[in-house]
């Protein structure tokens, strides 16, 4: 599990241009995320979608991101 600050310097450095940063971004937010969805979900296809559909929204929504809160915020608009 990666730790809040990792997580929002990654972002940071994602938003500025860095491809590795993205690239680590997605290659370990699915672990954290597919385990969220799957306790909440119940449903293994169903936690694959939307682990999915939220690394989708993670990428193309990076620039939203708000680093002014105490914790990580991804704008869910």
């Amino acid at each position: 599990m990666m730790h809040a600050t990792e997580l929002e310097d990654l972002a940071r450095r994602a938003i500025d241009g860095d491809r590795d940063a993205l690239d680590r971004l997605v290659r370990d937010l699915p672990g954290d995320v597919y385990g969220l969805a799957l306790r909440m979900l119940w449903n293994r296809e169903d936690a694959e979608n939307a682990t999915q559909e939220i690394l989708v929204r993670v990428v193309t929504r990076l620039t939203q991101f708000e680093s002014r809160r105490p914790s990580l915020r991804l704008c869910a608009t």
